[in-house]
């Protein structure tokens, strides 16, 4: 979005660009001058061509542009939004477990978790023994399983006395479908199978993170974050009215929670002169439902991508209020219904990966739009150029209007005098179709005279101001399209008096 006008300015300076820049009319006089002058010379200045490709040929790195099969150019940009991770989603207490039995069952403290893989975690024990000799304490929960192997730990020690210790959870997984856990414990003296009970038996698990959780976690909220994008393509336009017919904003989520999941807007607005404008979606407004990947499928990842364009929202006029700016915050509920019939995953490195695509057809329409740049000028070279005629032919292949005027500025800002007595009609834009594709070509000659008295004003200016005003064909009453066979002509060349 930023180029186009850019690349539009650009189209106002071309000959002015091309007589005062170093490959201009200054080096060729200097190539001219010498003891073989003429009272009066001619000298072609430029004769080439310009592209849609040179026109938008300068983007920074998030921007492109892309053509569709029947040429029509658009320009992209892409940004990487957020990438949020579920590490955060589900935070787990510690479990204490007195044991008033050698068998005690206890109910897990996060409810709707059906399987639980233990990522890390530990299981401390504590007891007393009043019994003497080498013992063996066997630990066992049958709910944990590790290979198909249900835990059991077999830890050695001398009684009587007090005992305390840590056991390692990671690697297991826990089935909750019952949604109990079973604690066992007993002792036993070395080479017997004789059962002892223990005194003050307490076990406690604690340090427990997940790798993966199975279940209903139910409703909760996760924030996406938010962030603004400077949109400085309509900094220098002063004036006019343009339309973009057909801009879409694309946001793409690449989903890995294997949960159900909708996606809403906190806020999308973009910033104009005129204040805050609020994008009007009543999806994201109220909540979009993202796709996500079936309990068989886990570890893998979905994507939806949430298109905003002219049909479903205001994003046409929003984009034709010449924002300076876009800002968003978004948000995602898990589980939004609260049916705790839809079980689902989430797994430790879970997330979203979200993308923002603005993508902008050049089918526009432009009226009136003023745009003002100043250029440094350094004419050291042509004091002996007394006065010159430029003349200007054009064959415009765009669908654009130009009207410029440039102004000699000194050192102080202050305007000396002007190229032209008034505004001059630079370009003619091309003729379209009811389609908006160009159908042919519009050439103009433009003849520039720059007296002795000007010419001199111009040798002692510091900058020349350039303003121009640029409208699609018809004055900006009909859509254009720009596509990629559309090209300028220009052909600039210069008639001069030398000084004897």
């Amino acid at each position: 979005m930023k180029y186009f006008f850019t690349r539009a300015r650009f189209l106002a300076i071309i000959f002015l660009g091309t007589l005062f820049a170093s490959c201009s009319l200054i080096d060729k006089s200097d190539k001219i001058i010498g003891p073989q002058w003429e009272p009066e010379f001619a000298v072609p200045i430029l004769n080439t061509e310009f592209s849609m490709a040179d026109l938008l040929s300068r983007l920074d790195s998030n921007s492109y542009i892309q053509t569709q099969s029947d040429g029509l150019m658009s320009l992209v940009y892409e940004d990487q939004l957020a990438s949020v991770s579920g590490t955060s989603l589900l935070s787990l207490p510690n479990l204490p477990v007195p044991m008033f039995d050698t068998t005690q069952q206890v109910g897990f403290p996060v409810d709707g978790i059906k399987l639980l893989g233990i990522k890390q975690g530990l299981l401390n024990y504590s007891f007393e023994s009043v019994d003497i000799g080498t013992h063996e304490l066997v630990v066992q929960i049958p709910e944990a399983s590790q290979n198909g192997q249900a835990y059991e730990q077999i830890i050695e020690f001398n009684a009587p006395g007090t005992f305390a210790g840590t056991l390692d959870l990671s690697g297991y997984d826990l089935d909750l479908g019952s949604e109990r856990m079973t604690f066992k414990y007993f002792a036993r003296p070395i080479g017997t199978t004789e059962k002892k009970a223990l005194v003050n038996f307490f076990f406690e698990i604690t340090d427990l993170d997940y790798d993966q959780i199975n279940g209903y976690l139910g409703t909760q909220d996760m924030e996406l974050g938010g962030d603004s994008i400077q949109l400085d393509v309509f900094e220098d336009l002063i004036d006019g009215e343009f339309r973009i017919n057909d801009p879409r904003i694309s946001i793409t989520l690449d989903n890995t929670y294997g949960v159900p999941i909708e996606v809403q807007a906190n806020k999308f607005q973009v910033q104009t002169s005129q204040g805050i404008i609020e994008l009007d979606h009543t999806g994201l407004e109220n909540g979009l439902p993202i796709n996500f990947p079936e309990l068989t499928a886990i570890g893998s990842s979905s994507r939806t991508v949430i298109e905003i364009n002219r049909d479903n929202s205001n994003i046409a006029d929003l984009l034709s209020s010449k924002p300076s700016g876009i800002s968003y915050d978004l948000s995602a509920t898990l589980h939004p219904e609260g049916d705790t019939s839809k079980v689902g995953f989430v797994l430790d490195n879970s997330g979203f990966d979200l993308g923002l695509r603005v993508e902008v057809p050049l089918d526009i329409q432009l009226s009136e739009i003023e745009l003002e740049q100043d250029l440094g000028l350094e004419l050291t070279s042509m004091e002996q150029v007394e006065s010159a005629e430029l003349i200007l032919i054009t064959e415009n292949r765009f669908p654009l209007d130009l009207v410029l005027q440039a102004y000699f500025l000194d050192e102080q800002g202050a305007i000396q005098d002007s190229l032209f007595d008034g505004p001059a009609q630079l370009l003619s834009a091309a003729s379209v179709d009811q389609n908006g594709r160009v159908t042919e070509s519009s050439s103009s000659t433009l003849d520039i005279a720059l007296t002795a008295e000007r010419w001199y004003r111009l040798q002692n200016s510091a900058e020349i101001r350039i303003k121009a005003e640029i409208a699609t064909t018809q004055a900006g009453t009909v859509p254009v399209k720009f596509y990629d066979d559309y090209n300028l002509k220009v052909k600039l060349g210069a008639l001069a008096e030398l000084n004897p």
